[in-house]
């Protein structure tokens, strides 16, 4: 195919990206349980935070479409980190962003390379079996099928062990 020069891959990037925002705009990808687990979190007290690999505005129309966007006091996104998952740094610059240490917040997760993350920022992990089975996300505190197997308590319970 030949190689393509990086002004014509950063286009096709940003193309790719307007095309999946329009189709994000139509239909929401809303995972089952999660705008209930955000508003539960909320209820009890819990800082929340978004740290996401995805660009700014991607994370910015998901959590508007679940109307849980007062929810969070920080959103960290790609253009905030120089290195992405599994490195740690996402996470660790969320958990600043709602005043926390990292060891006291609990990540949840749906990739191994997200789960390897949180874990190494010293996190614990609640890991979601959406595209990935238990065993990819092993290192995790917790491995749940479905989202909406997370519950709050549950949640604070793991924060506290």
């Amino acid at each position: 195919f030949g190689s393509v020069s990086v002004v014509e891959s950063d286009r096709l990037a940003d193309q790719k990206e307007e095309i999946y925002r329009d189709l994000i705009r139509a239909a929401p990808p809303l995972v089952l349980g999660a705008a209930e687990l955000v508003r539960g979190l909320e209820k009890i007290g819990a800082r929340l935070a978004v740290g996401s690999s995805g660009p700014r505005v991607n994370i910015e129309l998901v959590v508007a479409a679940l109307g849980v966007a007062d929810c969070f006091g920080t959103l960290i996104c790609a253009e905030e980190v120089t290195r992405g998952k599994p490195d740690p740094l996402v996470f660790t610059l969320a958990a600043s962003g709602i005043g926390l240490p990292s060891d006291r917040c609990v990540v949840v997760e749906d990739a191994p390379a997200g789960v390897i993350a949180a874990k190494a920022a010293g996190a614990k992990c609640a890991a979601v079996m959406m595209h990935h089975d238990q065993t990819a996300l092993a290192a995790a505190d917790l491995v749940v099928e479905r989202l909406a197997d997370l519950t709050p308590e549950l949640l604070r319970a793991l924060a506290l062990r």
